[in-house]
């Protein structure tokens, strides 16, 4: 889950309210996209800019006074945005993306699904909670996962793209960086790539930088960046 800056209201020509919601589309794909690639706030992964959909944080069935309000938005993906359907949840029980530093909070598992990370004590109940909300747990054999979920597996090829772009850098590939970073942009999966490259700063520095309003300040071990 890429950790993001995103706009405040008076901010890009961002306003208090959207009706209908989805009116909010354009400004969140501005805000967190590189046209013209868009990923989803939870997943990571890569969604066609006419299959997005601007997400309630806080479902309206519970909290109906924030059915058009900016700051209830998030841009998901369909799986990501079913998987959570009406759960109620406290924001400060979960993590979200634009209001903690996600990062170092989980771990990718080989068959591409992910789990919280026990060593992070200070956000591990709340990437528990995360995981367990938006489904990032639900590979092939999960209970509870639709046929139609395949986030994982989209999830494990791009670890498989990742690691082997790794093992080309850690080769001399001249000029491979700039394939990296494309790669990536490409594909999404920020958090994939930043978790392969963990021991190369500098590949870390460019996908921080290349992924539009990536929090810049990830990689600090604070949690709450508030």
């Amino acid at each position: 889950m890429r950790p993001v800056n995103k706009w405040q209201v008076g901010q890009n020509g961002v306003v208090i309210e959207y009706n209908p919601h989805t009116e909010a589309k354009t400004k969140l794909l501005e805000n967190f996209g590189n046209e013209p690639f868009y990923y989803c706030s939870y997943c990571d992964r890569v969604i066609p800019k006419v299959n997005m959909e601007v997400e309630h944080i806080q479902c309206v069935h519970h909290y109906p006074q924030q059915e058009y309000l900016w700051n209830n938005f998030l841009l998901a993906c369909k799986n990501c945005n079913l998987t959570k359907g009406d759960e109620d949840f406290a924001p400060g029980n979960v993590l979200l993306p634009h209001l903690q530093n996600t990062w170092n909070c989980f771990i990718v598992n080989n068959d591409g699904t992910m789990t919280a990370d026990t060593t992070n004590a200070l956000a591990y109940n709340r990437a528990l909670r995360t995981v367990e909300i938006w489904g990032l747990d639900r590979g092939f054999s999960h209970a509870r996962r639709q046929p139609q979920d395949d986030r994982f597996d989209v999830r494990r090829h791009i670890l498989i793209l990742a690691k082997r772009a790794l093992s080309h850098y850690q080769n001399g590939v001249p000029n491979y960086m700039d394939e990296i970073v494309d790669q990536a942009i490409a594909y999404g999966f920020w958090y994939v790539w930043m978790k392969v490259f963990e021991n190369h700063q500098t590949v870390q520095d460019a996908l921080i930088l290349a992924f539009n309003n990536t929090y810049a300040n990830c990689r600090a071990t604070n949690v709450n960046r508030i």
